[in-house]
């Protein structure tokens, strides 16, 4: 009897697993125009993981910290041949520090490191959580490209070889994986020290109505962290007006890297942003935009 107790319990936590890897970590849009923030709020509801390694704290979006921004950016392409959505979307995962790094070499994407050692063995366990098929407790660093007096990091800070010899460092970690999406949280670095915003970011995929056509999409909430170096971010339009131009570069490479690959960019779009009253009103906000940074939709 106890044997099969024990089967039975086996199946059970096996089918949970796999229900929890097969889940997605959040909903996107469906129409991406959409600004009602009850459509956003799924992002705050993920339980916070235990804080890896070389982490202080998580940096939540909570009251007193002013409006929160909230944006959904997406691309819709000719689905590829020979390969399955989650294959794909593990490839482009792997192209992050490129498409941050774009053409300029402004900005920059790595995994968290505490020295220049050669074989950093935080480095490394990052950058293997990162290549693997659930990145789940990955902590990464964005190069934010703007000068600053705390960067404090070491290749991770400069991975795109920024114009300033001192450059922000964004810290995120995955608290969320599943083979189509995944959702960052920011985090106040051990080496690093805060990252400008509060909140957290998602990415995923899906494959539209008829099967033709994928989506590759992020979505977001997140509020100025409260940090007193962000009023070095005022030269750059402010923290999220510098935020959306990197997003704009960010997404410009994801379509390079699709034309490269033969895969026709159907629609896309980078209009949904801007500021909602925190804590949350109920129904449609307005387009508070955050910049008077082109804003950029359409097709090729």
């Amino acid at each position: 009897m106890r044997k099969h107790i024990l089967s039975l319990a086996a199946i059970v936590i096996a089918l949970l697993w796999c229900n929890s890897v097969l889940a997605r970590c959040f909903e996107p849009l469906a129409n991406p125009t959409e600004r009602d923030p009850k459509n956003f709020r799924d992002l705050l509801e993920i339980p916070q993981p235990p804080l890896a390694p070389g982490v202080n704290r998580f940096e939540p979006v909570t009251d007193g910290l002013g409006p929160a921004n909230i944006d959904f950016y997406f691309v819709r392409f000719k689905k590829p041949a020979g390969v399955t959505l989650e294959d794909f979307f593990k490839q482009v995962r792997q192209q992050f520090p490129a498409f941050s790094k774009a053409k300029a070499g402004r900005y920059g994407f790595g995994p968290y490191e505490t020295s220049l050692a050669k074989e950093d063995a935080v480095r490394k366990a990052n950058a293997d959580l990162w290549a693997s098929s659930n990145p789940m407790g990955a902590l990464m660093v964005f190069n934010l490209g703007s000068v600053w007096p705390v960067s404090a990091l070491f290749r991770s800070g400069k991975t795109g070889m920024g114009i300033y010899p001192v450059e922000k460092a964004g810290g995120v970690q995955v608290i969320c994986s599943s083979p189509t999406d995944f959702v960052f949280a920011t985090v106040d670095l051990k080496i690093g020290d805060e990252h400008p915003v509060a909140g957290r970011r998602a990415f995923g995929i899906m494959e539209d109505s008829g099967g033709q056509s994928w989506t590759f999409y992020s979505k977001a909430v997140d509020q100025n962290s409260g940090s007193a170096l962000n009023a070095l971010m005022i030269p750059y339009g402010g923290i999220f007006c510098a935020g959306h131009t990197f997003w704009i570069s960010f997404y410009g490479e994801f379509r390079a890297y699709l034309a490269d690959r033969g895969l026709t960019v159907e629609k896309w779009s980078l209009k949904n942003h801007g500021y909602a009253p925190y804590p949350f009103q109920d129904g449609t906000q307005p387009e508070a935009k955050v910049c008077n940074a082109p804003e950029l939709d359409g097709s090729p």
